[in-house]
């Protein structure tokens, strides 16, 4: 990382300069093999996308999770692999 994305004033993902009021605060980081410690900024951007990819790579390796979103009919959409239609017109494709 940069002195700039320690500091906060850059984006640690993708270095685009960014303050507190068009960032997201990600917190105080402690390195304790470094003894460092750093307060990172990120744009909206990519932490909304860290922030998908993480929920997405939770979701589909939690095994619990996994089989709670499973086991709740009102949580499955027509794009889960968990639709088991009852009735023909049960399931809706949403575009």
């Amino acid at each position: 990382m940069t002195d700039a994305q320690r500091e906060g004033r850059a984006c640690p993902w993708c270095n685009v300069e960014v303050d507190l009021e068009t960032g997201v605060d990600l917190g105080e980081r402690e390195l304790h093999r470094a003894m460092v410690v750093f307060h990172p900024v990120g744009c909206r951007t990519c932490v909304s996308r860290e922030a998908r990819d993480a929920h997405f790579t939770h979701h589909r390796t939690c095994t619990r999770c996994f089989y709670w979103i499973a086991a709740r009919p009102s949580w499955r959409s027509a794009a889960s692999p968990f639709v088991t239609p009852r009735k023909r017109h049960d399931v809706v494709l949403v575009p």
